[in-house]
Parts: structure tokens; C-alpha cells; sequence
């Protein structure tokens, strides 16, 4: 995999380059009417830009120490809108050992706030597992969403081998199984079959594991980044008449929505990926993956994000530390998990 070739690629999306529209057939609307999209509208800077040295800008001489993938923050505080990205952060922790709590101002122009994507006509179930939550729909027999939160504490770098449905899919995790590691506990939680849907082979062990992969070595890497939030979740676009294996819809594509939580509480340009359940060869990221807001909440149903006026540091965020216990044979582990998030104005 070539990094630097991926990071340019992210660069040209993120700062407008590339907008391709690949819905791959018709479309669900969330019945709340939101689009939701962000929007670039707003005079200066754009949000984020991914670190890369060019060797052809002075200031590239202090970019040795980035990581690659790191996101230099260029909050821009003149827009006229704040865009809230909903984290079910109480699902996940309200029953975990609370280690402290406090208030403070955040000025960011996205900001975490606690709730789930679903609308109000959608009836799944909510289930919480060690280390992530979902939304289970009975219908498809899949999750609609998987909810994880990705930091040092909880990631270390381990393999996971893939099971088949059939000899062309995999049962492909949306909760990646490598990310759970930390305890024997979470290993099985990921490793349930309500995580695991369809997933055409050689995209769950090409560029699907590609993505899961940049987004632990975001979440791990030595940078300003606290915490990599991800949605994972199929969708359903071309079939006609559904295709079941083993029970389960066939997904015609899947998507993810990566948050990146930074040290301060202040949270960068979401990033958006789309990828069609076929063969897709290689480990390399095309740039026709990554996506608008507006086409993933347009596809799924899902609303993600709200939007208000912007109301600066007007808004007091909550930010809690808590402390997940899970049995590793004998013995006990811990990881810790901090969260900021802010009132809906």
C-alpha cells in the first residue's frame, strides 16, 4: 500500500477535488427530510487537510514529525453554521466504571453530540456489546449500524482470519475484528454473527482491510488525535428482489463514517467511504470511495448530522473518562476511553 499515494488522494476530496456520485441504483431518504451535508460555504481555510511534504513549502520542514494520515486542524471560527455529529457515547459507557467528568468550552465547528443515526419510524434493536454498539435490523438479519470508538487503549495490532458464507463471500465484520484485541471478551463480541454480514472476498481482504487499517493506525498513532469514532454499516441499492446467504441480505455496497476526535475535544472534517460488495482486487483506496455526508444519510436512511448556527463557545462540553473491564482468561484488562461532547443549541 502506498501511503502517500492514499493521503494525496484523501487530500483532493477533502479539499474538493473529487465528488464522484456512484450510488450504484435507487435511493432511501430519511423520513426527518435531513440531508445534512457538509457544506464548504464558509470564506478561508477548509477544515482539515491531510499532512503531506511536498519538499516545496518551507513549512514542510516541520512536518517531520507527523504521522502519516495525521490531520492538521484549521478550524475555521467565521462559519455560520455548526454541524453536530450524533455518537451514541451513553449507550456505550453508562454502564462502565466512571472515572471523572468536566465541563468545559469547545470551539470547533463539528462537535460530538450524544444520540444514534436512526430516525423515528425505524424499529431495530439496540444491542451493546463489550467495546461497540449496533442497531440490529430483524428484517435483513444485519446491522443497520455498528458504533466503535478506536484509540491507543483499545487497539493493539493484531490479525484476524475471515470465515466464509460461500466460497465468493466472507462473513466480513463491521466491527473489525482486529480492533477488539484488547481483551478476550471483546474478541468474541466482534466476533458474533450479528457483526458479521456478506462481504465479497476480495473486498473484505482488499481494500476494506485497507480502511479498517488506516483508521487503527489513525486512532494509534502519536498525534493529536484522542479518538477515531467509526460507523460501519451495509446498504441496499440494486437488488430488485433481495439476495439472502445463510439467512442474510446481500449488501449491494457498505460505507463507513470516520470521525477523528482530537486531544482538545475538537473534532475534524468527517470523512465518508463507499464501497460496492463486488470484486474489488488490491489493498490500494480508489478516490471514487470517498463520499458526501448528504449521499450516505440519502442512502441508508441513517441522519448522522444537525445543523444550527454557529454559536462559538457559547456551548459547555461534557467530557467524561471511563474505564472498560473485560476477563482475559485470569486475568482482568482495562482500557480507557475519554469523550467530549456538547449540548445540541
Amino acid at each position: 500500500m502506498n501511503v502517500n499515494n492514499i493521503q494525496h488522494r484523501r487530500n483532493r476530496v477533502l479539499l474538493g477535488g473529487v465528488n464522484k456520485q456512484h450510488s450504484g441504483g435507487s435511493h432511501q431518504t430519511s423520513s426527518s427530510g435531513q440531508t445534512g451535508g457538509v457544506s464548504q460555504s464558509c470564506t478561508g481555510t477548509p477544515n482539515t487537510v491531510r499532512s503531506q511534504s511536498t519538499g516545496n513549502n518551507p513549512a514542510d520542514s516541520n512536518r517531520h514529525d507527523r504521522p502519516a494520515g495525521a490531520l492538521i486542524n484549521t478550524q475555521n471560527n467565521n462559519c455560520r453554521e455548526t454541524i453536530y455529529i450524533r455518537i451514541p457515547r451513553f449507550l456505550m459507557i453508562h454502564n462502565e466504571e466512571r472515572v471523572g467528568e468536566q465541563f468545559r468550552n469547545i470551539e470547533s465547528r463539528y462537535k460530538l453530540i450524544d444520540g444514534v443515526p436512526e430516525t423515528e419510524n425505524m424499529f431495530n434493536e439496540i444491542r451493546k456489546r463489550k467495546s461497540y454498539v449496533m442497531s440490529f435490523n430483524h428484517q435483513t438479519r444485519n446491522a443497520n449500524w455498528v458504533y466503535e470508538i478506536l484509540n491507543r487503549d483499545t487497539t493493539p495490532e493484531n490479525p484476524a482470519e475471515a470465515s466464509p458464507f460461500r466460497q465468493t463471500y466472507h462473513r466480513g465484520h463491521l466491527a473489525a475484528a482486529a480492533n477488539h484485541w484488547w481483551c478476550w471478551e471483546a474478541i468474541d463480541d466482534a466476533n458474533v454473527i450479528d457483526n458479521k454480514v456478506p462481504q465479497h472476498r476480495t473486498l473484505n481482504t482488499g481494500p476494506w482491510r485497507t480502511l479498517e487499517r488506516d483508521c487503527r493506525e489513525a486512532a494509534t498513532a502519536q498525534n493529536n488525535i484522542r479518538n477515531v469514532h467509526v460507523y460501519s454499516g451495509p446498504l441496499y441499492l440494486r437488488d430488485m428482489v433481495p439476495r439472502t446467504l445463510e439467512g442474510k441480505r446481500l449488501p449491494s455496497h457498505f460505507f463507513k463514517v470516520i470521525i477523528e476526535e482530537n486531544e482538545d475535544g475538537t473534532v475534524n472534517q468527517l470523512q465518508c467511504c463507499k464501497m460496492p460488495n463486488g470484486n474489488l482486487p488490491g489493498e490500494n483506496l480508489s478516490t471514487d470511495i470517498y463520499r458526501t455526508i448528504e449521499e450516505i444519510q440519502r442512502n441508508s436512511g441513517l441522519t448522522f448530522i444537525e445543523r444550527r448556527p454557529n454559536v462559538g463557545q457559547n456551548a459547555i462540553a461534557s467530557e467524561i473518562t471511563v474505564t472498560l473491564r473485560g476477563e482475559d482468561g485470569n486475568v482482568q484488562r482495562a482500557a480507557n476511553i475519554q469523550v467530549t461532547t456538547s449540548p445540541l443549541v
